[in-house]
């Protein structure tokens, strides 16, 4: 409980954060990225209604594995969690680096890609 209460404490501190703030935290978040290209990198995909622990879970594990770790969503926009947490991907389907792992969190998350989206991840 302690570790939950402690990440929605910092996820809320976040949110407090500026939107100028936010774009230049995501592009030291890139360039930190693209400059660690002997790690592997570990793109986690994130969309509406996705379960919070879902994703920041696997987000801890890899990243202290020593991972290059993102999120990565089919649009730029925010996305909206299931507890109504607005997340701002790191990437989206067309500026993604290269991916060695992706991490796809719970159910029915294939329900959420549009059917004609044919956006590569190369």
């Amino acid at each position: 409980m302690k570790y939950l209460i402690t990440i929605l404490l910092v996820l809320t501190l976040g949110c407090l954060a500026s939107d100028k703030d936010q774009t230049h935290d995501l592009e030291n978040q890139r360039e930190t990225i693209n400059l660690e290209t002997q790690r592997k990198n570990v793109a986690i995909l994130i969309f509406d209604n996705v379960q919070i622990i879902d994703f920041t879970g696997p987000y801890e594990v890899f990243g202290q594995a020593g991972y290059n770790v993102f999120t990565v969503a089919n649009k730029e926009d925010t996305i909206t969690t299931h507890m109504k947490l607005d997340v701002l991907p790191t990437y989206d389907l067309t500026n993604c680096p290269k991916v060695d792992i992706m991490v796809v969190p719970g159910g029915g998350a294939p329900h959420h890609l549009p059917e004609d989206d044919h956006h590569s991840m190369d």
